[in-house]
């Protein structure tokens, strides 16, 4: 907050406070219906000068140019309650007039009462709000150290690029180099998905805390639990099971429930990357592994305690889970099965995002997992959606499960009547000398046939990865040539 602002707040809670005390006191000590006249006067007179404090505050804080509106509007973030000023501003004020006036008419105590439960529900809010922002601060410090810490890694694996000097060759074989693309962290993403989460909690969380605060005294919101519906659910009630009809307040509350599971499902990769996947040592394949499974498990929780809050048990829907067979038996089987798939995939992790796979002599990186299919980026950027069953039942090619390290083999022919032990050891020169290439295990060079026009000659070497597997081939295809011209 600027210093202006709590300079003003300051100011006005410093007169408000030494008043509000004895005022509320004696409200509170004189609410009793049995007291006497005069100290039910007392209190009445108090409670209108508590009340008049508290419109005088509200004004001085809230009017059109006050403090907080011109805070905001410094900001940009007045919105609507800007827009809105007109509406809400009186609602707000007149809100302590009305108590006030219905004190005096006779209505003390249920003045007072009421007056009550506003300030639970004020502070209630407010309280929320506090958590919010803080829950916000915390996120956007600790993105603000995971943004800090990627660009410490990254220049540090440029730095020990330069020193390998590897940053030469990246603009040679940018075009032809195989690259191992390991997606990385989304902060604006996660970020966007955090503050969604957050602000749909503080939502949930106003709604069922004053729901829960103003049930008790507003009976017309108690009217839904008597409404019953044309359904009707076998509930537990004192051990023994009973048949009851389902409520309209059944029906609101479970898809209440179900709405937020599923949007505690969608924005909970956020969360989860910000505050605790970043923090453990594991891959991204993996982080999107446990942020999957954890949407699919909030989701189904949410669909089980719907049912459970309608009162939908086995024994109620077991002729809906047999039809459902029948027509998954039929029509459905495909889906169910790439689903299931993707579920193992998830939990076995035979492949993995960032993962180098070959499926129908295709070779690209995973790039996501979904439901029913996964999608493979090749190496010229288009994208292969494969169904889940093919990797589970299907043969495949992953070339980065275990390890990186691959081996690339190149066939050379010489002409008859030459040399072969000198073209052999050549051959081990050119390999030694490729920076890409592994010393151990060893480059094998062997003499594999007699062909029609040339004697065969093969040539195995490893690398270490599949970063630079194309650069590689062409560095040695380069070296042979020159060597053997």
């Amino acid at each position: 907050w600027s210093e202006s602002l709590r300079m003003t707040l300051r100011k006005n809670i410093s007169w408000f406070m030494p008043l509000a005390a004895p005022l509320s006191f004696l409200v509170a000590a004189t609410t009793n219906p049995e007291t006497p006249l005069l100290t039910q006067t007392i209190g009445i007179l108090a409670f209108t000068i508590l009340m008049l404090a508290v419109i005088l505050l509200l004004w001085r804080i809230l009017h059109y140019d006050g403090p907080l509106k011109t805070y905001f509007a410094d900001r940009n973030q007045a919105g609507w309650l800007s827009y809105l000023h007109f509406i809400w501003f009186p609602i707000v004020l007149g809100i302590p007039a009305i108590l006030v006036f219905t004190s005096i008419l006779g209505y003390h105590y249920t003045a007072v009462y009421l007056e009550h439960q506003i300030q639970i529900t004020v502070w209630y809010l407010f309280g929320l709000l506090i958590a919010r922002n803080l829950i916000l601060r915390w996120l956007f410090v600790t993105e603000r150290r995971l943004r800090y810490e990627n660009v410490l890694r990254r220049r540090e694996e440029l730095r020990i690029a330069r020193a390998k000097g590897e940053v030469g060759h990246v603009g040679e074989d940018e075009g032809s180099s195989i690259v191992v693309e390991i997606p990385e962290v989304d902060y604006h993403s996660l970020s966007d998905q955090s503050q969604r989460l957050i602000h749909a909690g503080f939502l949930f969380g106003m709604i069922i805390g004053s729901w829960a605060i103003w049930n008790s005294l507003l009976p017309t919101l108690s009217i839904i639990n008597g409404i019953e519906l044309p359904f009707y659910a076998t509930r537990t009630i004192e051990g023994i099971s009973k048949t009851v009809p389902v409520t309209l307040a059944d029906v609101i509350v479970g898809s209440f429930v179900l709405f937020s599971s599923f949007i505690a499902a969608k924005n909970l990769p956020g969360i989860l990357e910000i505050a605790i996947l970043q923090r453990l040592p594991m891959d991204s394949g993996a982080r999107y592994a446990v942020t999957t499974l954890s949407q699919y498990m909030i989701a189904a929780i949410g669909v089980f305690v719907t049912f459970s809050t309608l009162g939908l048990e086995w024994s109620s829907i077991q002729w809906l889970i047999a039809a459902l067979s029948v027509g998954l038996g039929f029509g459905l089987q495909e889906i169910v099965a790439n689903f299931i798939s993707g579920i193992i995939l998830l939990f076995e992790r035979p492949i993995r995002v960032g993962d180098v796979v070959t499926i129908d002599n295709t070779t690209g990186v995973v790039s996501r997992i979904h439901i029913r299919a996964t999608i493979i980026t090749n190496y010229d950027k288009q994208e292969l959606i494969v169904p889940n069953k093919e990797f589970i039942t299907g043969r495949l090619i992953n070339w980065t499960l275990t390890s990186t390290m691959n081996r690339i083999i190149i066939n050379v022919g010489v002409a008859y009547g030459s040399d072969v032990a000198k073209a052999i050891q050549l051959l081990g020169a050119i390999a030694a000398e490729n920076e890409y290439v592994l010393e151990d295990p060893k480059p094998l060079i062997s003499f594999e046939s007699f062909g029609d026009n040339a004697l065969g000659l093969v040539m195995r070497c490893c690398l270490p990865n599949l970063d630079n597997r194309l650069a590689a081939i062409t560095a040695l295809h380069v070296a042979i040539n020159e060597k053997f011209a």
